[in-house]
């Protein structure tokens, strides 16, 4: 059963080019370079506030175990603080985990 980790983010609008760059190049890949992690697709709100850009990012895990394997291994420890470390500070993060419960297909 297909799992999306799903990471929202508000990030100020002055930082967002910045923090564009160091994520896609740097971030998301070390994510999807961990074992489970399928896919990413990442999404930028189109109605933003004043002073802050909103993303969603949508991590496709390959199963439940293997997310709960990504929570508790030192590497997942070890990237969320990366991040915090880098724009923990200026950005507000939401995370969810959602399990599949209907795929219907057009």
């Amino acid at each position: 059963m297909r799992v999306l980790y799903s990471v929202h983010f508000k990030v100020p609008l002055e930082k967002e080019r910045e923090w564009n760059r160091w994520h896609d190049h740097e971030h998301i890949p070390e994510v999807l370079a961990l074992p489970g992690f399928v896919s990413a697709r990442k999404f930028r709100c189109v109605s933003n506030e004043k002073k802050h850009a909103q993303y969603l990012v949508l991590y496709e895990v390959r199963n439940m175990a293997a997310y709960e394997q990504y929570v508790k291994s030192d590497d997942g420890v070890l990237l969320r603080q990366k991040y915090l470390d880098a724009y923990g500070a200026m950005t507000d993060i939401n995370r969810r985990v959602w399990k599949e419960t209907l795929n219907l297909v057009k």
